[in-house]
């Protein structure tokens, strides 16, 4: 047993948390990071240090994370530092900033000399589905990953699916793997009443009711074939419902958003925001719509289906990789390479009373399994691993 312990570092590199939007992965370190600062066993056994290029320090202000952690910047700026490690040529990184465990929550790690790491490594779509990631990116990621994985201690990863392909697909031995689900924060996602509800839709000039996405618009979100689909239903169905489509950036979508122009020229009711919706607006549109349709060919996690639940909103999505493994039997699922399987279980999800009444009293149960806080909890687990402590009972 281990008494008032001399804390570990644990460093975390945390310069998706800088950027102007977010990732998934940024809001998977926040929210992580949040619960973390709470979990008395973290903060017993562990001083926590962010680590981000220089000149970024202030961009960690909107976070408000309590005092208990600290952030250092690396001394290089972030443009240089890229390039650094890009060519290989980044030295061990713990001669500049002490021994302890750092943790590296979006694939790359760098080479340490007398520390441990753990690395996220969150799917292997790069691997599966390649011609659905950028070819500058698949390149990297082909040659790079397996180089990460065997220089860190432990690889995280947010599902057992994921786990499984990443041992079938790089031959990682299944002990050196943990799974940390994600989470949903109740205390965002939840119904919001009908002034806040009519107050989003007015925003983005939401009129009928609506069927939403969530996501990047990119290859592997399937968004062509949920066209195709939206498109099948019946003119009364598309009168009473318009499709909404909540996202941005991606790769690889230009053949997509000429789709969405083309069709709203033809006259379907295809709404798709160009300016950025913010985190705080996705729970109002969550609440307003009748469905949330996600029919991803992969994913290694799927948070936008338990947003949705929490929301008291039903869900179609596609039976595939770890998506069935989150919603369990609270959602309702399809073919996702079949564009009449995707219509015709939206259409059955929109029309069919007792299945929506079922759908959303069972995903107000089933997204609760997943929080933050439990996130927190797996991740102390195997930090504590790989540092060797044993906390008290």
């Amino acid at each position: 047993m281990l008494n008032k312990p001399k804390r570990i570092k644990l460093f975390i590199e945390a310069s998706a948390i800088i950027e102007p939007t977010m990732s998934g992965i940024g809001h998977n370190i926040v929210s992580t990071l949040n619960s973390l600062v709470l979990d008395n066993n973290i903060t017993r056994y562990y001083e926590i240090i962010l680590l981000v290029p220089r000149g970024t320090l202030s961009e960690l202000d909107r976070w408000k994370f309590p005092d208990t952690i600290r952030a250092k910047q690396i001394k290089l700026e972030k443009h240089l530092f890229q390039i650094i490690f890009k060519y290989g040529f980044l030295p061990p990184m713990d001669i500049f900033y002490g021994k302890g465990i750092y943790l590296f929550p979006n694939y790359k790690n760098w080479p340490l000399l007398f520390s441990k790491s753990i690395t996220y490594i969150y799917d292997v779509a790069f691997a599966i589905y390649p011609d659905t990631i950028q070819p500058k990116n698949l390149k990297m990621l082909e040659h790079k990953v397996p180089k990460w994985i065997k220089r860190t201690d432990l690889v995280i990863t947010i599902s057992q699916n994921s786990k499984k392909e990443i041992i079938k697909y790089l031959k990682v031995p299944k002990n050196k793997i943990s799974v940390v689900y994600c989470g949903v924060d109740d205390k965002e996602y939840f119904k919001s009443k009908t002034p806040a509800i009519e107050q989003i839709k007015s925003k983005y000039k939401i009129k009928n009711k609506y069927i939403l996405f969530v996501g990047n618009i990119e290859p592997r979100k399937n968004i062509q074939r949920l066209l195709e689909a939206y498109c099948l239903l019946s003119s009364d169905i598309r009168n009473e419902y318009s499709l909404v489509l909540i996202g941005g950036g991606g790769w690889l979508n230009e053949d997509i958003l000429a789709n969405i122009k083309s069709l709203k020229i033809e006259g379907y009711n295809i709404i798709h925001p160009e300016e950025y919706v913010l985190d705080s607006e996705l729970p109002g549109l969550y609440s307003g719509a009748s469905l949330l349709t996600f029919p991803s060919i992969y994913e290694g996690f799927g948070i936008p289906p338990l947003e949705a639940m929490a929301c008291g909103v039903p869900v179609a999505i596609s039976n595939v990789s770890s998506l069935p493994e989150v919603v369990g039997d609270a959602g309702i699922y399809f073919n996702p390479f079949d564009v009449k399987s995707i219509s015709r279980v939206m259409e059955k999800a929109l029309l069919d009373k007792i299945l929506r009444k079922k759908l959303i009293n069972e995903g107000l149960e089933r997204y609760k399994i997943f929080s933050w806080d439990k996130s927190a909890n797996s991740l102390g687990q195997s930090i504590n691993k790989i540092a060797g402590v044993i906390q008290d009972a």
